[in-house]
């Protein structure tokens, strides 16, 4: 009872796993058990003149039951319910076999003496260590059995006690092997577990951390990367991996020393700093590891902070010099329109000279009011505005003018209804400066006899209005792209430079963006991002 409850606390209740494993273990045990009856068959046939015929024929009918006895295990393995009992007869049966074989070939001088300990191993392998012991007590019982059944008085051999004590040796042997390689078994699971652990917390690292991380052979092949770098640029695994192959190649070929590179793929625009790493990976190959950060939007916010620090500048200096020349200014103006329209017999020469105050002082004017209007503070009321009409009406209002250029065209796609908030006053200046940037960029191609194009746009996106303003003008030069936002900026001969900083600070102050999108010798493309508007209720003021 204690043996079959020990069988069945181990294997009768057993998970699939466990099961799974024991029958890979018996399917080994049935097929050594076939090799060893062969193995008999053979010693049978090569001894078989040294036993009388009873005794020859008794041993390949042992050997050929012993075939069929085999057979039939393996059936009842096929259907086995638990383990324990199939186990328990397999072990008696090659006890009793090995009885068998010893008790016709002499006893304890029998050449087939051996298959008790292999018997034993079986039983410590199989199931324990614990059976292997009961198995050596049952195997020495049955050699003092069969032994005493071939001699004639009861007086057993010294060398049967030997026996008997080196099948129990062997058992305690053979179970503390098995129990150290169990135990070992065991620490080298929790190592593995550990260690698959380990790796699935090192990628969810990888895949969750905002720096791009590459691994590359030492020529910059690329074997792996994280897909931080996929989400970059919208990629695929294998694009994102052909399309990065080049940049590490020419890091690696270039030795840059950590700058700021610029990197676009699939029309994406980044600024990265890469930091580059020579180690060995698990099977001490050389590998480089590239340490890749986006660097973009780090730089946008120090340039929109440095452009902020230079409007506030602009706004004290504005404020400061305002009340200082602005009232002089007016009469120097005044009396300079006065002379020249009291004084009717005035020298030519006199008459441009009078005329020159008054377009500067205007001039003056005009750069007076872009300071004020730029460092300008004053909240906005948060208010419905329909894009669609402000835009209607600042191209009706450039299209009326003289000076609007016979040869250009004005596209203006209007599609549904849109609305942002603010102040109406300060989205319509925008939109005017874009479109008379754009105009004064087409008429410095110096072409008049050519067809030139503003294409305006305006759709939604998500929670907000999107509006492009495109030109075929010469475009925007690429070193000055990072500046045509920055106050007092310009290109042109009689050009302020601060036209698009107004834009962009009235934009920012309607919780907008303001992007140069791009810009070729073909023309140049901004885009105004502004949140819809969503309620009438409750207006209130932006800053």
């Amino acid at each position: 009872m204690k043996i079959k409850h020990y069988l069945e606390q181990l294997y009768g209740t057993s998970d699939s796993q466990q099961n799974s494993n024991l029958n890979e273990k018996i399917r080994l045990y049935l097929s050594i058990r076939i090799t060893l009856l062969l193995a008999v068959s053979l010693m049978t046939s090569v001894t078989v003149n040294s036993y009388n015929l009873a005794t020859s024929i008794s041993l390949y009918g042992i050997t050929f039951g012993s075939f069929v006895v085999t057979y039939l295990f393996s059936l009842w393995f096929d259907d086995l319910s638990k383990i324990g009992y199939f186990l328990t007869s397999q072990i008696l049966y090659d006890a009793l076999f090995a009885s068998a074989l010893i008790y016709y070939t002499g006893g304890i001088e029998s050449i087939y003496i051996f298959l008790f300990p292999i018997t034993i191993i079986y039983a410590a392998v199989i199931i324990g260590k614990f059976a292997s012991l009961v198995t050596s007590f049952l195997s020495f019982f049955l050699l003092v059995a069969t032994t005493s059944l071939t001699i004639e008085h009861f007086d057993l051999p010294p060398a049967l006690y030997l026996h008997g004590v080196a099948y129990i040796v062997t058992a305690v042997l053979i179970g503390a092997l098995i129990d150290e390689a169990q135990k070992n078994k065991e620490k080298l699971k929790e190592k593995e577990k550990n260690a698959t652990a380990l790796e699935k917390l090192n990628q969810t690292i990888l895949e969750n951390m905002s720096t791009g991380v590459i691994v590359t052979d030492p020529s910059g092949k690329i074997i792996d990367m994280n897909r931080v770098i996929y989400n970059w640029f919208g990629l695929y695994p294998q694009e994102a991996i052909k399309s990065m192959e080049s940049f590490t190649q020419k890091l690696i070929l270039e030795d840059l020393k950590n700058p700021i590179l610029p990197i676009s793929i699939n029309s994406i625009e980044k600024k990265v700093l890469p930091h580059i790493v020579s180690t060995f990976d698990a099977n001490g190959n050389s590998i480089k590891l590239f340490f890749i950060q986006d660097m973009t939007e780090a730089l946008l916010l120090q340039e929109e902070n440095s452009r902020n620090a230079r409007l506030a500048s602009v706004g004290r200096m504005a404020a400061g010099i305002a009340h200082e020349i602005r009232n002089p200014l007016a009469g120097i103006s005044g009396s300079a329109q006065v002379l020249s329209s009291s004084q009717s017999n005035l020298d030519p020469s006199d008459k441009k000279l009078l005329t020159n105050i008054i377009n500067e002082s205007d001039r003056m004017n005009r750069l007076i009011k872009d300071f004020l209007t730029l460092s300008k503070k004053s909240p906005t009321q948060k208010k419905s505005i329909a894009l669609h009409e402000i835009i209607g009406d600042v191209i009706e209002n450039i299209e009326s003018r003289s000076d609007f250029p016979k040869n250009l065209r004005i596209i203006w796609n209007e599609k549904n209804p849109c609305f942002t908030s603010g102040d109406s006053d300060r989205i319509k200046q925008s939109i005017y400066n874009l479109i008379i940037n754009a105009i004064e960029a087409i008429l410095d191609n110096k072409n008049p006899n050519s067809e030139e194009l503003i294409s305006i746009d305006l759709k939604t996106e998500k929670e907000h209005a999107l509006i492009t303003i495109k030109d075929t003008g010469p475009g925007i030069s690429l070193e000055n792209k990072d500046k045509v936002f920055e106050p007092f900026f310009t290109t042109k001969p009689a050009g302020t430079g601060l036209g698009l900083s107004t834009v962009h600070n009235f934009i920012k102050q309607h919780n907008g963006e303001l992007k140069l999108v791009h810009s070729t010798n073909k023309g140049s493309e901004f885009l105004i991002k502004l949140p819809l508007y969503k309620s009438k209720e409750n207006d209130t003021q932006i800053a």
